[in-house]
């Protein structure tokens, strides 16, 4: 998804959304993670000095408001995180439709341009929207989710703008050692992300994707551009904007586990109650694989 920003007849923001879908790929389509690149340009022909914010706060770790969110701000191979988590992991546990257990990952360059902090909602917007950057700052007070609202921002200074594009890089993902409760032929036992059979740590696969946004943008479009073509071909446009959304919400749902040598995939049934690959979801789900 692209959104396009008009910022007082001055400066256009592109803003993009890409959870990639790389299913000839089974190594970048483990990792739960997704992009928002920001693009900066000027309109009006003149140089303005421009400043990005975002973050996320600790409302994606848990359903339950009330829980205790933990959080931690680190760099590693020049990539800069903020990883936020619930205290106490509830493994296999839904609240309101929210996983209740793994880390959740919010990154960017570690670059010179970049601020960070970590705090109150009010507290890290409002410095940013006084200084126009952060302080550096890390929160150690863990608290429940609904108390002050605890974020986790960077900020960057992208400098003097012209009609040149400048942008900025930040992924978010979730990373879970164990990923499902599988009741097999012999046992009834948990099964491992297929991520970690690619990656040794959590760190190695966030530095692998968020390093990887061109060659994933690339093969993410390869596929779009597959699907567009086929669409049109078999029943025009309108068709083409059923499919094409239809590609991100199958996959979506999907969850990859297993290793390299046995692999699994499985499919989030509709209802509440936390079962995988009812027929419910294979049935319309099954053209698309």
């Amino acid at each position: 998804s692209i959104f396009t920003m008009n910022v007082e007849n001055k400066l256009e923001m592109n803003i993009t959304f890409l959870s990639p879908v790389t299913p000839t790929d089974l190594k970048r389509q483990s990792l739960v993670f997704s992009y928002l690149n920001v693009e900066v340009s000027s309109l009006d022909g003149q140089e303005h000095d421009v400043q990005v914010y975002s973050d996320i706060s600790a409302e994606w770790v848990s359903g339950d408001r009330n829980a205790i969110a933990e959080w931690e701000y680190g760099t590693t191979d020049g990539v800069a995180y903020h990883k936020v988590h619930r205290q106490t992991q509830l493994a296999f546990t839904e609240k309101s439709q929210q996983g209740e257990w793994g880390n959740w990952y919010w990154a960017t360059d570690d670059s010179k341009d970049m601020t960070h902090q970590s705090g109150a909602d009010t507290d890290v917007r409002g410095q940013f929207a006084s200084n126009g950057k952060l302080n550096n700052d890390d929160d150690t007070n863990f608290r429940a989710i609904s108390s002050t609202w605890p974020v986790f921002g960077f900020s960057y200074d992208l400098g003097s703008v012209d009609s040149s594009p400048v942008s900025t890089l930040f992924s978010l993902g979730l990373t879970q050692d164990e990923a499902i409760q599988y009741e097999g032929a012999s046992q009834y036992a948990p099964v491992a992300s297929l991520w970690k059979s690619y990656f040794a740590t959590e760190l190695a696969a966030l530095s692998f994707f968020h390093k990887d946004y061109t060659e994933s943008s690339n093969v993410a479009s390869s596929l779009d551009r597959r699907v567009a073509q086929d669409s049109i071909a078999t029943a025009g446009q309108d068709y083409l904007i059923v499919t094409s959304l239809s590609v991100r919400q199958a996959f979506g749902a999907t969850q990859l586990c297993g290793t390299q040598d046995k692999m699994y995939m499985f499919l989030k049934e509709i209802s509440s109650n936390g079962n995988m690959n009812t027929v419910d979801v294979i049935f319309p789900a099954y053209p698309i694989f």
